[in-house]
């Protein structure tokens, strides 16, 4: 059981060093006066002009939507650097790869001395990430959308109720967050006095478990909320700018609809139906909340 115990909690690690170091990178790179994460990046030519990157740039800067989000470009092409296939890699990302020893080197140094030094590192990982997601919850409830993406995760999908594999991730999560049977818990527990009440400390953890995943659940959902109304806002201003390109003389600015609405054009001409119709992107908030 202990061998076991240590394969699983070494297993886990390479996962959960993984997206630490990928915090690592973005916590470096959020150093830049510019977030490199904020525009799309600039491909430039020996003659020193430059344009910009055909993956992350709208073709007709209205007709076409964007290929990628400034944000998607610079997590799939800077940070994983991923290629067309897991088995044909492109170049070695030794940025990350600097960032994973770094991350190994910090699990390695909080557990050197086993309860002596970990006991005394909890008092931060425990603390800072609730500091950092009351700050992230009032931004994130300010922010407009917020409210549609908390209407989206407290909305229940009735139609998965019975679907198994539901009922799988929901129980993986749990192990995941509690540390079930990982040997860690087990470990730390044998430090604890003879007498002590670890019914109470079993209730308390669990709660507490289960009172941070749905505050970091609003958290998350109140700025994916944010995000979705962004893309869904500009996607109706692409379309609205289309159709009144396509009206041409016949159209009056002052006609253009409130940031967020649809333009009505059911007086338009047919030909509106017929041909700039079909060619307009789909704007669907409820697709990106999904």
């Amino acid at each position: 059981i202990g061998i076991s115990s240590a394969v699983v909690s070494f297993n886990v690690a390479l996962y959960y060093n993984t997206i630490i170091a990928w915090c690592l990178f973005y916590f470096v790179q959020s150093f830049q006066s510019q977030l490199p994460w904020a525009e799309c990046p600039k491909v430039y030519f020996p003659n020193g002009s430059y344009a910009a990157e055909p993956e992350c740039v709208e073709a007709d800067e209205q007709v076409i939507p964007q290929v990628s989000s400034p944000t998607q470009y610079f997590w799939y092409r800077t940070t994983l650097l991923i290629s067309e296939d897991i088995n044909t890699p492109e170049v070695f990302n030794w940025k990350i790869a600097i960032a994973l020893v770094i991350a190994w080197i910090l699990v390695y140094m909080c557990m050197i001395k086993g309860i002596a030094s970990s006991g005394k590192v909890v008092y931060v990982t425990a603390t800072f990430p609730y500091i950092v997601l009351i700050i992230f919850f009032f931004r994130g409830i300010t922010l407009k959308g917020a409210a549609d993406g908390l209407r989206h995760l407290f909305t229940p999908s009735w139609h998965t109720i019975l679907d198994p594999v539901v009922w799988l991730e929901a129980g993986t999560q749990i192990f995941f967050s509690l540390g079930l049977a990982f040997g860690g818990l087990i470990a730390f527990s044998s430090y604890n006095p003879v007498n002590n009440n670890c019914y109470r400390d079993a209730v308390m953890v669990s709660l507490t478990n289960c009172f941070t995943s749905m505050f970091a659940g609003i958290v998350v959902f109140s700025i994916i909320g944010f995000k979705a109304t962004m893309v869904y806002e500009k996607c109706l201003s692409t379309r609205n700018t289309t159709i009144a390109e396509s009206l041409g003389s016949d159209f009056d600015e002052g006609r253009l609809p409130l940031e967020g609405t649809v333009l009505n054009v059911s007086n338009a001409d047919g030909s509106i139906s017929s041909f700039v119709m079909p060619l307009l992107p789909a704007c669907d908030l409820e697709k990106e909340l999904d």
